[in-house]
């Protein structure tokens, strides 16, 4: 039998390897190993709360140099509603804030470095970091549900391991591919090994 395959599915197959091991419950399936690693690499999560924490006490580095661009999103003043900070100059917009604000509050505003000179601070930077942090949770609670949908897919193992398999194994089988390891049925009959095929 020749079997023509365009890819041998070797790099999936390593990276679950090192994710879990080289014992596994079944033959590495590629599309899903793709699709995990592009959800866990690329989905979007607002900032974890110790960064948030982090960023509103340095929110005024580098003030010197003042330009007229938000410090959050980088952007300059485009729809009129910018804030200034009263003592450090640091300019942001009311959309760009953790609770947004829809009109510019009453007398002098204080970005959160600043506030701690204003009584409202205490109260103001706890509700912020209140809300990053449920945000965050929000958001990696839909990433989790996300993952567990995509583990639960019923997609086509690697094809040449699955077809080796059926084959009766690589004993019975000649491999020719430039692969450095392969999946292989436990002798148990339960879970499958990855070892390498110069052995």
């Amino acid at each position: 039998m020749v079997i023509g395959l365009q890819s041998t599915g070797e790099a999936r197959t390593e990276e679950a390897v090192n994710k879990y091991g080289v014992e596994l419950d079944d033959f590495v399936s590629g599309p899903r190993e793709l699709l995990l690693k592009l959800v866990e690499e690329h989905y979007p999560l607002p900032l974890e709360p110790n960064h948030a924490a982090a960023e509103s006490d340095g929110e005024s580095a580098g003030s010197e140099e003042k330009s007229r661009s938000c410090t959050f999103c980088k952007k300059g003043d485009v729809s009129g509603l910018l804030l200034e900070c009263f003592k450090c100059g640091n300019i942001v917009h009311q959309a760009c804030l953790a609770s947004p604000q829809a009109q510019k509050p009453d007398g002098d505003w204080y970005c959160y470095q600043c506030a701690e000179y204003t009584s409202d601070y205490q109260v103001d930077h706890c509700r912020y970091l209140a809300e990053v942090s449920c945000r965050y949770e929000a958001a990696n609670s839909r990433k989790s549900k996300l993952l567990g949908t995509i583990r639960a897919l019923e997609l086509p193992n690697n094809p040449l391991d699955d077809i080796i398999d059926q084959l009766g194994g690589p004993d019975q089988v000649a491999e020719m591919t430039g692969r450095r390891g392969m999946l292989v049925r436990a002798q148990s009959g339960k879970g499958v090994i990855y070892q390498a095929r110069n052995t």
